[in-house]
């Protein structure tokens, strides 16, 4: 997608299953064998946010599906476990963005302050196995201290990235 001839995203940057499949399943019209469709998608539409799709034979022609664009690259997957001394949380940025990401603890006794764990590197790296060799580490831990501020945190989350925040916690 284009906007002023700068890329403002790409396909791939967008997800239309829902519109693929439950919009397809609640519009369902049976298809005749043995008949030419001409099925048109539009990618965009006025809009430049949604997928405009149809199906025609003939005379015929489909129900217009009109579905917003959601994007999906602002996913963080994530878990939360804790132990007697610490909590963790675990963040993976699988986007090749940086994220910024609003952490908000709420009912935790937990310490000011906390160590966020990284593991990021070249996108190039991203699907070789075993890229670490002895003596040639290309992708390493890297630790940083982080204040918490009351009970949020914000973290720049690296793209292609695995990050573990690790809080003390307190005893109550």
């Amino acid at each position: 997608m284009y906007k002023q001839g700068t890329q403002g995203y790409t396909l791939g940057d967008y997800s239309s299953s829902s519109a693929a499949g439950n919009l397809r399943a609640a519009n369902y019209e049976p298809l005749e064998n043995e008949t030419d469709y001409i099925i048109t998608v539009n990618y965009g539409g006025e809009t430049g946010n949604s997928l405009i799709c149809s199906y025609q034979s003939g005379n015929f022609t489909s129900k217009m599906l009109d579905y917003k664009l959601e994007a999906y690259n602002r996913e963080v997957f994530h878990s939360v476990t804790r132990d007697a001394k610490h909590i963790y949380v675990k963040l993976v940025n699988a986007d090749g963005v940086d994220k910024g990401t609003r952490i908000c603890l709420q009912d935790l006794n937990v310490g000011t302050s906390a160590t966020l764990i990284t593991l990021s590197g070249e996108e190039s790296l991203l699907h070789v196995p075993n890229v670490n060799k002895k003596n040639d580490e290309k992708i390493t831990p890297q630790r940083q201290k982080i204040e918490l501020q009351k009970d949020t945190v914000v973290l720049e989350l690296p793209a292609h990235s695995v990050n573990v925040l690790v809080m003390n916690c307190l005893e109550s």
